[in-house]
């Protein structure tokens, strides 16, 4: 049987419940963890309120009790919570906006932004930077100056080079 301490045993279901700074980012938690027991096939009973949620999950064809399948839910629904009150410390927006050939003003994405977000998402990945998020990004209106990036929380831009290696040593900044 899976281990999941942070859960109470309480009349035949275990039962979590976390808080959170507003009703909305209880609300999300709760559509992630409803999408988690659709794929898992066994469903938790949740309590939403005002920056609050309470899973609590039983077996029901088994006489209402605790059983392997909630054991596994719990442990999963602890992973996504993990995830989810974690979030990233960083986020690198990468411009992929792609313009017309002939446009007037130049695109990212015709200068290879693509290749180099996946430069930078792979160097992330290898240097174990799992609390940052590499992402595509619309135009961030830079266009002149070469392909794009901006970093959060700090705002720091970015003007990547073109080559591949050279902006996955941009990701030793992030550390």
């Amino acid at each position: 049987m899976i281990s999941v301490p942070a859960w109470d045993e309480v009349n035949g279901a275990l039962e979590r419940s976390w808080t959170f700074d507003d009703m909305a980012q209880a609300a999300r938690a709760a559509q992630q963890i409803t999408a988690l027991c659709d794929e898992l096939n066994h469903h938790a009973d949740l309590t939403l309120g005002w920056g609050h949620l309470t899973v609590r999950t039983t077996t029901h064809d088994a006489g209402n009790v605790v059983t392997d399948k909630d054991h596994a839910l719990a442990a999963r629904v602890d992973d996504l919570m993990d995830g989810e009150t974690k979030g990233f410390r960083k986020h690198v927006f990468v411009c992929l906006h792609e313009r017309p050939e002939g446009a007037q003003r130049p695109s990212c994405a015709r200068r290879g932004s693509m290749e180099l977000m996946m430069a930078l998402k792979r160097s992330a990945k290898a240097l174990g930077l799992g609390d940052v998020r590499v992402q595509k990004s619309g135009c961030l209106d830079r266009c002149e100056e070469g392909p794009s990036a901006v970093v959060y929380p700090e705002a720091t831009w970015w003007t990547l080079p073109d080559s591949t290696e050279e902006a996955a040593a941009l990701v030793e900044h992030l550390r």
